[in-house]
């Protein structure tokens, strides 16, 4: 947006006149400038504005902040003394808060160059129509399906989809609420009686409009940030001023206004005290209230502001107040200083079970990544087919504003990112994928908040060959014995048991996975299903044209990824005390002996892990060597006397529990 400095000044005379010193306010108050273009009458000034920031589509609100930054008082521009008669007419208006209009007699196309003069200076879009087009009083509907429009700069007819917001007269539609008029309403050469309206429509219902069209237009850039309420009226009121000033006509007050919601503003708490906390600055009661009020908050009780209409779509809670105040001091002005901090925050339960779980997959190739968590009706398409009419994944939640885009459904399976990601390693040749992720699957249920149910889940897919490709090794499939594999080894790595077992046809996923490949994940000492494991459906791997591709996939609930009797613990300055155990294992599994040497441990043992493992020559198959790790809680008290007589203890009590026969003492 480019502003001139003259007209700045015309708000607030104490803008600096230098633009080096200008740009400096501007870059302070957090407005960043592209450039700055200087001739002999005025200086123009390119400034790139935020996006949560309509109020600065103006060169009022611009000037106001720069006001505020100053310290000084900001002129509104002269306006005309009309009246507006507000009543209640809501049924006459859809998503629309304030509507007004003024009439009168003149020239409509001078009148439209003003309404653009008068839309840049305040930043409230105005829009003119030829009244003598008009068929009766104006209201803002929705569209119906297939209404036809004959949009400004569009040369042919436009049939607009149902639910746009849209200005229509007794008739036809004039324009597309807050976005762009109607070719058969807009003034021309000939107009000599016009209507100006001037509103504040819904933020979301305009941005749904201009999305549907694929329309930007200064004016839905503006509604679409949310607009000044107050700013409807005064806007119209500058404009009937120029009109006379310019001697372009006269005007008055049609005498309608709407006005559905008394007063869209919340109050909001927060203290001198707390923006000294946050920012690091000695800050006065009083300081704190005049740097509010110049950038127009007002304390309607102790510590609590209402925002400015112009503000209410981005002042929302304490943070915001603290924000403006920073602006007026300056960020440059803020000390720096490090946040106080202790020790440090140890790892939860849940965060060191899912660095377990990823390190392990990392282990063996795998790729985290991250997908999307909505999808359309297309995508969906590509499993819907091969699921029974009964299936519990026909049923999704959908998105607000999204239902004809790819991102009208939110996730409630897999399947449909794992036929995405086998079709985009296909179009690069790509034969072989490894990837997991920590993703959330979304399900309707009317018994929890908002009617979605939420579950976390780790979901892995892999295809093509278990071993890199050379020369030298013959290529190996990897199957579905390998997903288990990997499956068990994350439930190993966590303490836990897992088993695979049977999965009914009735089950979920039952219609995406092959018949005779495919299990439930079963915790053992709960009984309770965790997840799924198999090969993806041949007919689903059919249908998506990647005949010679053998998928397989693993889900698991994320709640389940917790080391067995984790507890939280303090870090330590001091290094973890390790020793070994060292056992010759007669067709025992290892992990077996790690699982008792770690409840027959102390509280203070803190891992108990496989070091190395060596197979003893002439001894059989089933005959191992193997050494484990203990990690026990660093201790500054406890002595190496307590720490072997208890690594003797446990090592007497594992012997003892399996039977000399079957775990023996290496060495003994």
């Amino acid at each position: 947006m480019i502003v001139s400095l003259t007209d700045l000044q015309q708000i607030c005379p104490e803008i600096p006149d230098s633009p080096v010193a200008v740009r400096k306010l501007l870059d302070e108050s957090g407005i960043e400038v592209h450039s700055i273009e200087i001739d002999d009458s005025d200086c123009a000034i390119d400034v790139e504005l935020l996006a949560n920031r309509g109020d600065h589509r103006g060169v009022w609100g611009i000037a106001l902040e720069l006001a505020a930054r100053l310290g000084a008082s900001a002129q509104f521009p002269p306006t005309a003394g009309i009246t507006f008669e507000v009543a209640e007419t809501t049924s006459r208006f859809e998503a629309t808060y304030d509507f007004a209009t003024i009439v009168g007699a003149g020239n409509g196309l001078e009148v439209v160059a003003l309404a653009k003069d008068v839309s840049h200076e305040l930043g409230q879009p105005l829009h003119v129509y030829d009244r003598d087009k008009l068929n009766g009083q104006l209201r803002v509907r929705f569209s119906r399906q297939g209404e036809v429009v004959n949009l400004i700069g569009y040369s042919e007819p436009i049939s607009l989809p149902a639910d746009l917001l849209v200005v229509a007269d007794e008739v036809k539609i004039v324009a597309l609420a807050g976005v762009l008029g109607c070719i058969d309403s807009s003034p021309d050469q000939g107009t000599s009686n016009f209507l100006v309206e001037s509103a504040c429509y819904d933020p979301v219902r305009v941005r749904k409009s201009a999305s549907a069209l694929r329309i930007s237009t200064v004016a839905s850039q503006r509604f679409e940030r949310g607009s000044d309420r107050a700013m409807v009226y005064s806007a119209l009121q500058r404009l009937a001023h120029l009109v006379k000033l310019k001697e372009v006509g006269e005007t008055h007050a049609e005498g309608l206004s709407h006005v559905s919601v008394p007063d869209l503003r919340q109050t909001i708490s927060a203290s001198h005290s707390g923006a000294e906390k946050l920012l690091g600055l000695s800050i006065s009661q009083s300081d704190w209230a005049r740097g509010l009020e110049r950038l127009g908050f007002v304390e309607v009780e102790t510590e609590r502001w209402l925002p400015p209409h112009a503000r209410v779509w981005d002042v929302l809670e304490a943070a915001d107040l603290y924000e403006e105040y920073a602006r007026l001091v300056g960020f440059d002005n803020i000390p720096e200083h490090m946040p106080n901090a202790g020790k440090g925050v140890p790892e939860t339960s849940s965060q060191i079970g899912r660095r377990v779980a990823a390190s392990l997959l990392n282990a063996h190739g795998f790729f985290e990544v991250v997908t999307s968590g909505t999808y359309g009706e297309k995508s969906f398409s590509a499993i819907k087919q091969h699921l029974a009419g009964s299936s519990p994944l026909l049923d999704h939640v959908h998105t607000a504003y999204a239902q004809a885009s790819e991102d009208a459904l939110l996730r409630n399976n897999i399947f449909v990112n794992i036929c995405s990601a086998i079709d985009e390693n296909s179009r690069v040749s790509e034969p072989d994928i490894r990837l997991y992720e920590f993703a959330t699957i979304f399900t309707p249920d009317d018994s929890k908040k908002l009617g979605v149910d939420e579950k976390n889940v780790l979901w892995g897919l892999a295809t093509g060959g278990r071993l890199a490709r050379t020369w030298q090794n013959a290529e190996e499939v990897f199957g579905p014995h390998h997903m288990v594999g990997i499956v068990e080894q994350i439930a190993r790595a966590l303490g836990q048991d897992w088993s695979i077992q049977h999965m009914d046809d009735d089950h979920i996923y039952a219609d995406l996975l092959h018949p005779f490949q495919r299990g439930v994940v079963v915790n053992t000492s709960t009984n309770q299903a965790i997840g799924v494991v198999g090969s993806v459906h041949p007919g689903l791997v059919k249908s998506q044209n990647q005949n010679g591709k053998y998928p397989v996939m693993f889900q698991i609930a994320s709640e389940i990824l917790v080391p067995e009797a984790h507890q939280s613990r303090e870090v330590s300055g001091l290094a973890p005390v390790v020793r070994m155990l060292d056992f010759v294992l007669h067709s025992v599994p290892a992990d077996e002996v790690r699982q008792h040497i770690r409840r027959s441990g102390p509280t203070w043992l803190r891992e108990v892990y496989v070091d190395d493992v060596y197979q003893i020559p002439d001894s059989g198959f089933d005959v191992l060597s193997v050494t484990f790790g203990l990690s026990f809680e660093p201790d500054a008290s406890r002595t190496a006397t307590e720490i072997n007589s208890t690594l003797e203890a446990l090592r007497t009590s594992t012997v003892q529990f399996f039977g000399a026969e079957r775990v023996a003492v290496r060495g003994a």
